[in-house]
């Protein structure tokens, strides 16, 4: 299935690798197609047959899915729509450009770029095993081992440049090719 002009699995790496959608979220995109998706019926869809399922854990899940369609509608991914003759929610897939995820990849090209900058201008040490990091003074006080793991730290500023490059290079050709759809 292609969403935007873009096949739902390059979709999903995306929504995966550079806005960190957990994968329940990533689950949910996955199993849209371009029916429409009664609201009543939301775990059915994205589950199948429940009628074993307790109510209030019906309705727990229920709200789980609506929070993650409420946020793929804020991507412009999905639309709620109304019906005005009998009241029933229904969501639907957006396949028509839109603005909205555009507006996300440029947001996440920012923070790129400034967490870029960050890594130019300061000497930042990470942790090989668990990833986090520290600012030179932080990792001297450490004596450069982290309190977490025990493990030394490694200066890892060229490698993060290089990755965060990458990262900033495929979200441009995102936004370029988005930007072309929407025009």
């Amino acid at each position: 299935m292609i969403i935007m002009g873009i096949k739902k699995e390059e979709l999903i790496s995306y929504l995966s690798k550079y806005f960190d959608f957990t994968k329940e979220e990533l689950d949910v995109v996955s199993k849209l197609n371009t029916s429409q998706i009664p609201d009543s019926k939301l775990v059915e869809y994205f589950y199948g047959p429940v009628d074993d399922l307790p109510p209030t854990e019906k309705k727990t899940i229920e709200r789980q899915i609506r929070r993650i369609l409420m946020k793929l509608e804020e991507f412009g991914l999905v639309k709620c729509v109304r019906s005005c003759e009998n009241g029933l929610v229904v969501w639907k897939v957006v396949e028509s450009p839109g603005v909205d995820l555009s507006i996300h990849v440029k947001r996440k090209i920012e923070d790129l770029k400034n967490k870029k900058q960050r890594y130019e201008h300061f000497t930042i040490f990470s942790c090989p095993s668990c990833g986090s990091e520290y600012h030179f003074s932080d990792a001297f006080s450490l004596g450069f081992t982290c309190p977490s793991c025990g493990i030394t730290l490694e200066e890892c500023k060229k490698k993060k440049i290089e990755e965060i490059e990458k990262k900033i290079e495929d979200l441009e050709s995102l936004l370029n090719y988005l930007s072309k759809r929407v025009e």
